[in-house]
């Protein structure tokens, strides 16, 4: 799988370097995958773990459930983009945006 973009998860490891190794094994398992649909994200990480949104996103836990990543997928180009990462309790406060949220676009 084609993940947009690593830079997203190393700020975060970076800035909570605790989150490091479990990020670093997630992204691993994740660039060894070819998904064609949802269903297949819930093979790979358990149904506990991946939420299934709107918008062709998806929401999983990573770390027991420390960390949430949201991403955006293009499944015909078997590419996920990154679109949010961060602690459990700040997923909480997203609410409705989980399905529209993109932290990751560069201010200008």
């Amino acid at each position: 799988m084609n993940i947009i973009a690593f830079r997203t998860i190393r700020a975060f490891y970076e800035k909570h370097p605790s989150t490091k190794g479990g990020l670093r094994i997630w992204y691993t398992i994740l660039k060894s995958q070819e998904w064609k649909k949802p269903q297949d994200a819930v093979r790979t990480f358990g149904s506990k773990s991946v939420d299934i949104l709107k918008n062709q996103r998806l929401c999983i836990d990573v770390k027991g459930n420390q960390i949430r990543v949201i991403m955006s997928m293009n499944y015909g180009k078997n590419t996920a983009f990154i679109k949010w990462i961060g602690l459990h309790k700040d997923y909480d406060k997203l609410g409705d945006r989980v399905h529209t949220v993109n932290s990751t676009t560069k201010k200008k």
